[in-house]
């Protein structure tokens, strides 16, 4: 049994849990009790605690703790920080009264914490997290890889090859994303 299993082991309804490193959105850990792909979850729930951070941040800028609270018919899912550098995604079957998932996630999140790292894993580079999010949330990837390569002047081949891109090339990389894409990329 792993430490994160021992952690869970007595939480009623509980499903999963990820502990995800932020900004990357990588799991650094996790624990399920049904099989399912945690990668890109992690990511998106990452994106959210970033983009949730950033409205308080115009909204509300004294508020400390994000936490976010999915509900569906079937589970409930509550996204929260656990250090400034890891967010935990704890997955509960319902029913279950809010209430009590929160008091589970203060129970394992004081059993986990003396476990995590006090620094930031470095789990991959800012070019390959920044793919990544073009990849995802770009309306037709490819185009948009092909529009940035013309723009950066970087081969569209050599976009894909992160480890070998230079920190001024990464710079337009984010640059043209950004432009092409609308937004502000925070990764």
């Amino acid at each position: 049994m792993t430490w994160l299993a021992e952690a869970v082991l007595d939480v009623e309804k509980i499903e999963a849990l990820l502990i995800v490193q932020k900004p990357a959105g990588e799991v650094w850990e996790s624990w399920k009790r049904v099989d399912f792909e945690d990668r890109e979850l992690a990511a998106y729930f990452a994106d959210m605690v970033r983009a949730q951070r950033h409205i308080c941040q115009e909204l509300a800028p004294e508020l400390q703790e994000i936490r976010l609270t999915l509900e569906s018919n079937l589970l409930t899912v509550i996204v929260t920080e656990l250090s400034s550098h890891f967010i935990g995604v704890f997955i509960f079957r319902n029913p279950l009264p809010l209430g009590l998932a929160r008091l589970a996630i203060k129970r394992v999140t004081d059993r986990i914490l003396p476990r995590l790292p006090t620094e930031t894993v470095e789990v991959e580079g800012e070019a390959k997290r920044l793919i990544e999010f073009i990849l995802r949330y770009a309306p037709d990837p490819h185009v948009v890889m092909e529009r940035i390569a013309l723009k950066t002047r970087i081969p569209y081949e050599r976009i894909y090859e992160v480890e070998s891109l230079s920190r001024e090339e990464i710079a337009r990389l984010r640059e043209a994303a950004e432009e092409i894409l609308g937004v502000s990329i925070e990764i």
